[in-house]
């Protein structure tokens, strides 16, 4: 009978014996049962060898790891600056119409914004409002 395993070169096995390898419990990567305490050290050590082997990866590709650092902290920065940017334009908007109040409409021949000097003259040939318009509104 021939058996394979991917780790090993193929081996004539007797008849009748299988080699431990092949048993499920013994298969890399398959969980092992739980055993309370043994658990939590091999959870422990696997911590420690996976930060062991990312920081010799690190440690390896310096300037890779500087530049993204880098690129990290340049961009946390950018979002908070910006995030404080806007706040603080409506902010100085709020309190640069507050001193109308809230109750007040304002009325006014020409519009906010003119962006053309047609726009101007249009304005311009608008009639003046009278104080009974007003009280109409």
């Amino acid at each position: 009978m021939l058996w394979h395993c991917p780790s090993h070169q193929s081996a004539r096995i007797p008849a009748g014996q299988e080699p431990a390898i092949l048993h499920s419990a013994n298969l890399p990567g398959t969980p092992k049962p739980n055993s309370g305490v043994g658990t939590v050290m091999n959870s422990l050590t696997d911590i420690t060898e996976g930060c062991r082997i990312s920081w010799s990866a690190i440690w390896a590709n310096k300037m890779r790891a500087i530049l993204t650092t880098l690129g990290i902290i340049i961009g946390i920065v950018t979002v908070t600056l910006m995030g404080t940017a806007i706040d603080g334009l409506n902010n100085a908007f709020m309190k640069s119409l507050s001193f109308i109040g809230a109750d007040v409409l304002f009325v006014q021949r020409f519009g906010w914004f003119l962006d053309s000097h047609e726009e101007w003259l249009k304005a311009e040939r608008r009639r003046p409002l009278t104080l009974v318009q007003f009280k109409e509104l």
